[in-house]
């Protein structure tokens, strides 16, 4: 006879465990049953050492040899957001670093340009009265004028016509009334001389001779004896080539470093070994969508007209950055411009000679006043220290240099250097310099080389680094194997 459990099949008995089993394992606790992240990242930082190459190459979770270079691998301890790098650690890896120190930085700006004429001595010479040109005095382009030299000669009955009312005025129409007529053929071109010969005279002359109004080159001529010229019809053009205007392309990387009353040399293939001083006197406030370049303006004294409009130039731009990371600008200390005429630089307030408005103070670009010379020294640091994603710049700080002891005689080191990353703000370039806004003080040293190296190891770490700006999970020494 068959007991009851025999008597059951296998499969209720399956069934039964199952149901029995499933049971007690929701009652355990789940720590008895799973390893949680918790469990596993507190084991990992309890329990777990890692070692690294002291070429920092790799990290691994236990000691033996660098499977890159073969050196073997040292313990490592988590000291926070900081590196620290003992004198065999910092030999291996040839570190480098520089302090961070005012310097003077300079930049030389090369570039050319092509020589034209200065839009304010350029004076067009029009017919103010409709008449004859009977004869022409200044027939020929490119001759010198002086002002009141004789240019053309004309007969205008309209120029009669005032004549003659002055004439009249004079005799006893009343005082306002010559005053008028006498300003009016002043506004015809007359000179004080030729009316003051018609009062004398005390009859109108049919032609009358018109003189030049300024000195220079004639530089176009328009009109031909005999032709007849309507109020308003351009005559002359007189340009005066005792200064010029030296126009050139500056990069948008070169603004900083371009500023107006700086100096600038000038060289040109017709005058081989001189060099030509110049001012910038405008920069253009737009950026040209093709070249990517701005217009910028130099004035050039030519007193023995040994420049040409039209010639090409090589342009060198020697620029000093201030302690404020602007441009010095030492033409323009303390002196008092124009705002419409910038070439204009008075040593005292007063009026501006080409406009007559009122000079004021010069000021820079942002507005504030330049009263005085700026030192020319800027807080910079070398562009190799300068780690650099395009949107944020990184440099590695010894923020605690090696701890020295001497012991039996010998200095030797009984602490380990510590590196921080360090965001900064950075200025223009110089060279081999970069100038610093914001991160650094003067004092620190940064490292120059071996930065790499470093920032290679801080991601490794986990720590602050130039890809991970808050730092993140360590680097799992068993990826990719």
């Amino acid at each position: 006879m068959k007991t009851f459990f025999e008597s059951k099949p296998w499969w209720l008995w399956a069934a039964l465990s199952f149901v029995v089993g499933s049971t007690v394992v929701m009652l355990l606790p789940e720590s008895w049953i799973f390893v949680t992240e918790e469990t596993q990242s507190a084991g990992e930082t309890v329990h777990a050492d890692v070692y690294a190459c002291p070429m920092l190459c790799v990290r691994m979770d236990a000691p033996g040899d660098c499977p890159v270079c073969g050196m073997e691998m040292t313990k490592l301890e988590d000291t926070g957001d900081v590196l620290q790098l003992n004198g065999r650690e910092r030999k291996m890896i040839d570190l480098a670093t520089v302090e961070v120190a005012p310097r003077e930085l300079t930049r030389e700006i090369r570039t050319f340009g092509r020589l034209d004429f200065n839009q304010r001595r350029v004076e067009r010479i029009s017919a103010w009265v409709p008449g004859r040109i009977t004869r022409l005095f200044a027939d020929t382009q490119y001759t010198e004028v002086r002002k009141g030299d004789h240019l053309f000669e004309i007969y205008s009955p309209d120029l009669y016509a005032a004549q003659t009312e002055y004439l009249s005025a004079q005799r006893g129409f009343g005082r306002d009334l010559a005053d008028a007529a006498r300003e009016k053929l002043l506004l015809f071109g007359l000179t004080e001389e030729q009316i003051a010969a018609l009062e004398e005279a005390g009859t109108a002359s049919h032609t009358v001779v018109i003189n030049s109004p300024a000195s220079g080159t004639i530089f176009e001529l328009m009109p031909r004896e005999g032709d007849y010229v309507q109020e308003g019809t351009r005559l002359y053009t007189i340009a005066d080539y005792s200064t010029l205007w030296l126009l050139f392309d500056a990069y948008e990387a070169d603004l900083p470093w371009l500023a107006p009353g700086q100096a600038v040399d000038v060289t040109l293939e017709a005058w081989p070994g001189k060099r030509f001083p110049g001012t910038i006197e405008f920069i253009e406030k737009a950026v040209s969508d093709e070249t990517r370049t701005t217009r910028v303006r130099v004035v050039l004294d030519n007193p023995d007209h040994m420049l040409k409009p039209g010639m090409f130039a090589n342009v060198t731009v020697h620029a000093v950055l201030g302690p404020d990371g602007k441009v010095v600008q030492p033409t323009l200390e303390g002196r008092y411009t124009c705002y419409m005429h910038p070439e204009i630089a008075l040593d005292a307030p007063g009026d501006c000679p080409i406009c007559g408005m009122p000079v004021e103070l010069h000021t820079d670009a942002d507005g504030s006043v330049a009263t005085g010379p700026r030192a020319p020294k800027v807080l910079s640091i070398p562009r190799t220290a300068v780690l650099d994603t395009g949107e944020r710049q990184l440099v590695y700080v010894m923020s605690k240099p090696p701890k020295l002891e001497e012991l039996a005689g010998e200095w030797e080191e009984v602490a380990p250097a510590e590196f921080e990353a360090r965001e900064v703000v950075l200025g223009p370039r110089a060279g081999q310099w970069v100038a610093v806004v914001d991160g650094l003080r003067a004092g620190e040293r940064v490292v120059t080389q071996g930065n790499f190296l470093i920032d290679s190891q801080m991601e490794l770490l986990g720590k602050t680094s130039l890809l991970q700006p808050g730092g993140g999970k360590a680097a799992d020494p068993h990826a990719g194997h």
